[in-house]
């Protein structure tokens, strides 16, 4: 197996809108956030080092803004990470957060009320989420993981979910850019009994939390939206022909050595030279 499929593989614990209509554009993004986690991984040390200065010396344990706190000494149920976390908790009860975790991805959490009688399944289909008039993203629960797929954890309340890759001074595409960029953020449960819960959450005002939390800048400038653009439909389009006939494991290869021109050097002409110096057109 190449290297290109070891980082699709590898990178698809990362589900970014990760539903059947757009699966391809999520592999794409997710193939570029690998290829530059490979790259950042001492830089992104350092930075935790720096922000857990920051929290000693501050003895930040929370802060408010608009509904949304930030809690530093939070720890992640399933794993026992303590770690921050920007979280708000609606009127109904339902609380949702983002935290990064000690492996440097970035997750979300998605809670029913303390007090409720309903239950989520530990397996399965969880939950639907829509940030603003965006499209739904399906949310699958696993008890085991049986894939390359990092999918959703749930212990019947609450829900973690796997939501950006984290290298990026700020997400430029998927779902938590389209977070950042909304209003409000949909959710709809499914209980084990099989009703349906819906509820949302306001993100006004989350912005400054967040930032904090996840060590990201919540900004990105129009180039850097349309760089990512253009990048992701260059993927796109160079795996569609790669695998036009079935995989291509010479292709993979080929794509893997000249990423770096295109997602390092940001540089178009050089990839597709790169490309066609071994008559790939």
């Amino acid at each position: 197996m190449s290297d290109f499929v070891n980082y699709l593989s590898n990178d698809l614990t990362c589900r970014i809108d990760c539903q059947s209509s757009n699966r391809v554009e999520a592999i794409s993004i997710l193939t570029i956030s690998n290829c530059i986690e490979f790259k950042k991984g001492f830089i992104f040390v350092l930075k935790k080092l720096a922000f857990a200065l920051v929290l000693y010396f501050t003895n930040t344990v929370a802060v408010s803004a608009d509904g949304w706190t930030l809690d530093s000494e939070w720890i992640d149920p399933f794993v026992g990470e303590q770690v921050p976390i920007a979280v708000t908790t609606n009127e109904g009860g339902y609380r949702f957060g983002l935290f990064r975790s000690e492996d440097g991805r970035v997750r979300a959490i998605y809670s029913l009320p303390e007090s409720t009688f309903d239950r989520v399944p530990t397996e399965g289909r969880v939950l639907m989420i829509r940030p603003g008039s965006n499209r739904s993203s399906e949310i699958v629960a696993e008890v085991v993981q049986r894939g390359v797929t990092e999918e959703a954890k749930s212990n019947g309340i609450v829900i973690r979910d796997l939501i950006w890759h984290g290298q990026d001074p700020s997400p430029a595409t998927g779902t938590l850019r389209n977070l950042l960029d909304s209003e409000t953020l949909f959710a709809r449960f499914f209980t084990e009994t099989g009703d349906t819960i819906d509820t949302s959450w306001n993100m006004a005002g989350s912005h400054p939390v967040i930032e904090q939390a996840l060590e990201i800048s919540v900004k990105i400038s129009a180039g850097e939206q349309a760089w990512a653009a253009l990048v992701t439909e260059t993927l796109i389009g160079t795996m569609n022909r790669c695998n036009a006939n079935g995989p291509n494991p010479a292709c993979s290869n080929l794509l893997n050595a000249c990423m770096d021109v295109l997602v390092v050097n940001k540089d178009k002409a050089g990839f597709d030279a790169c490309l066609a110096s071994e008559g790939f057109e």
